[in-house]
């Protein structure tokens, strides 16, 4: 029996307020939405080791990847473009699989995503789950920007909506010719600018990938979250009740990964869901 979403594509890179998210969220997929985590760690080859060897990002959840530097592309320490476009050559790996796109630090309370993906077939369509996030955002094209989170299709349909290469040193240098889309001098933020540009392309090209766009990021998951943005997260009794009865969307969490409180209590409390298309 196939799954509604095979793999939760995440990136990292050396970076304090991040590292500690992945031994949490990868235990939360694979155990309460039956989701293979999958790592992609940019930077270098020692980085990677020492992380891995220390336990800091652990195997024991999820899959981790390297993807290593790549020479004479652009990039900054904190705000490093070449990660997040990690997700969608990421993705683009496992042709077979359906994959989603997610930051680290979202962590998911209940299945409305999965019951929406599920009736929109990610077999045979591509999703843009978060598509009205960023209110008709244009970037310099004049093309609408969509957020990179929560991407969902087969793996070959990431490959061939955005053409991606085949090697990670061949893809860098393929996005980073369109790096006048991005205002910023770091380039942060290339990866959604230069994903949302593909995005229409494809469609005006009339290819065979179809791409569905889910309109509901505003009026129901944001409206849903446990969101840092209010400031700080207190997790109650009740608000605990409520996560266990699937009330809320998300715990949109507070960085570094120390910051936020009874996890581990808030881990208990997350309902297990049926990943599955019957």
């Amino acid at each position: 029996m196939n799954k509604i979403i095979d793999r939760v594509i995440f990136c990292l890179t050396n970076n304090e307020n991040y590292i500690d998210f992945w031994n949490y969220i990868s235990k939360v997929y694979k155990n309460k939405f039956n989701v293979i985590p999958t790592l992609f760690f940019s930077g270098t080859n020692e980085e990677f080791l020492n992380l891995v060897q220390t336990n800091r990002l652990s195997l024991e959840n999820g899959e981790i990847i390297l993807l290593p530097r790549i020479k004479n592309i652009e990039y900054n320490k904190n705000l490093d473009w070449t990660c997040t476009w990690g997700l969608f050559y990421g993705a683009s790996l496992y042709p077979n699989d359906v994959c989603m796109l997610s930051g680290i630090d979202q962590i998911p309370l209940n299945s409305i995503f999965f019951e929406k993906i599920k009736e929109l077939n990610p077999r045979k369509n591509y999703i843009i789950g978060f598509a009205d996030a960023y209110d008709n955002l244009k970037n310099n094209y004049g093309d609408i920007v969509y957020p990179s989170s929560h991407h969902v299709g087969l793996g070959k349909s990431f490959k061939f909506i955005f053409n991606i290469k085949n090697s990670w040193n061949e893809e860098l240098q393929q996005i980073f010719l369109h790096k006048k889309l991005c205002p910023e001098d770091n380039y942060w933020g290339l990866d959604e600018l230069y994903s949302s540009h593909m995005i229409k392309q494809h469609i005006d090209s009339g290819n065979y990938c179809n791409i569905l766009f889910l309109n509901d990021f505003k009026k129901n998951w944001a409206s849903g979250r446990i969101d840092r943005a209010n400031g700080s997260i207190y997790l109650t009794d009740n608000i605990l009740e409520d996560i266990k009865n699937g009330k809320y969307t998300e715990y949109h969490s507070t960085r570094p990964f120390n910051t936020n409180s009874n996890m581990e209590l808030l881990y208990n409390y997350i309902p297990t869901i049926i990943n599955e298309v019957n």
